[in-house]
């Protein structure tokens, strides 16, 4: 019964959202004007959302109810919303995906967020966005093209290009294994709106197949959830949430995320000599765009209000020499500038 109740209430935001997840990956969800506003305000094609995240408060909580030493809100503190200025048909709109700080200067989020399918004239994140008209709320920019990225994998590591404020601290990168049916806490800015967690029947699926860097998971979201950060019950991370699946009625399916042991293993990987990687999905530094990689789910599952990636002429693995430097030293030389960050 309470699975039924909550495939409902998916089904339910689906319906007032008024289009469906392919419609939502075709249209940022905000002008281009909004870019730069914290609270961004209310357009035909969110307000739904907007509407059930105020009304289902016991599934979409707010972060900032808690008091500023509960573990679960500091835990939350590196998570914050990435907002992006792009092209769109001929138009500026604005687009927004959840990221987390994992370093002094870098935030993991998704690869279809950043570098996305659409040009990014400008971004930026905000941090400590926990209520509307938040003062404590700061907005720093970050790179519109990513430092390291998998487009199978769904995962990008973008620079911070201003320094971060005192008392922020980024997230221990230290990532969990997670069993099926354990359960699990997301910390995302559904709908770009003030940070949430879910709780709520929130839990790996209990069927985990298919990609080994894949984590099937039962926490609901909402276009903006894209990049957002899935915690076991120590609080460790698991999983960078990147696509919706849910479906009324059906207790077989579920939502995607990329296993942060995965994302490490994939940076670790290219750390080594020509010839001794194992064999993991393709990551790039790059100093241009880089297509992604086709997955097996459909655009019409994807929830961040920004497209999958754009395509490129270029091959994924393909990358652009810095210096002199083959793709593959180029590859190793910024997997180790990352995981010296990391570490």
């Amino acid at each position: 019964m309470k699975r039924h109740v909550r495939l409902m209430i998916a089904g339910a935001v689906a319906a007032a959202m008024g289009i469906s997840a392919a419609a939502a990956d075709e249209e940022p969800p905000f002008l281009g004007s909004d870019y730069g506003k914290n609270d961004l305000p209310l357009r035909e094609s969110i307000g739904g959302a907007v509407m059930l995240i105020r009304t289902l408060g016991h599934i979409f909580e707010r972060v900032g109810v808690l008091p500023e030493d509960d573990v679960i809100r500091v835990a939350a503190g590196p998570v914050v919303r990435l907002d992006m200025l792009v092209e769109y048909n001929g138009q500026t709109a604005t687009s927004t995906c959840t990221a987390t700080i994992v370093a002094p200067t870098l935030i993991l989020t998704n690869h279809h967020c950043v570098p996305g399918r659409h040009k990014i004239l400008k971004a930026s994140i905000l941090i400590n966005y926990e209520e509307e008209d938040d003062p404590d709320a700061i907005r720093l920019e970050v790179e519109t093209e990513p430092a390291a990225t998998s487009g199978e994998m769904d995962f990008s590591f973008v620079r911070i290009k201003e320094p971060l404020p005192d008392g922020v601290q980024p997230l221990p990168f230290t990532p969990e294994e997670v069993s099926p049916g354990s359960r699990l806490i997301m910390i995302h800015h559904p709908a770009g709106r003030p940070k949430m967690m879910t709780q709520f029947d929130c839990r790996a699926h209990n069927k985990q197949s298919g990609q080994a860097f894949e984590l099937r998971h039962v926490c609901d979201t909402l276009p903006g959830s894209s990049g957002g950060l899935l915690v076991n019950s120590a609080l460790r991370p698991v999983g960078l949430h990147h696509t919706g699946g849910l479906r009324e009625n059906d207790p077989e399916s579920y939502n995607t995320a990329t296993r942060m042991t995965a994302i490490r293993e994939a940076l670790e990987s290219l750390t080594q000599p020509t010839g001794s990687a194992t064999a993991t999905p393709a990551v790039s530094s790059v100093t241009a765009p880089v297509a992604a990689t086709p997955s097996s789910t459909t655009a019409s599952q994807r929830t961040a209000s920004t497209p999958p990636a754009r395509a490129q002429t270029a091959p994924q693995n393909a990358i652009g020499g810095i210096g002199g430097q083959s793709a593959d030293e180029a590859a190793r030389a910024t997997a180790n500038s990352i995981n010296d960050i990391l570490n």
